[in-house]
């Protein structure tokens, strides 16, 4: 099951369903609180990206 999850939110579609279902709960963010929150969650999706090996790699 982890696993099925962890593939499904390499497709950029599961995003925009997560952000879909939060909004119809209502969840609602302050901007400055999203706008920090961006912030780190790109800067450490950028550092493993760094990391990462592409397919075929060596």
């Amino acid at each position: 099951m982890k696993k099925k999850v962890i593939e499904r939110f390499r497709e950029p579609s599961s995003y925009a369903a997560l952000a879909a279902v939060l909004a119809l709960f209502g969840v609602n963010v302050e901007a400055e609180v999203w706008s920090t929150t961006v912030q780190v969650v790109s800067g450490l999706f950028g550092l493993a990206g760094f990391f990462m090996r592409e397919k075929g790699g060596k």
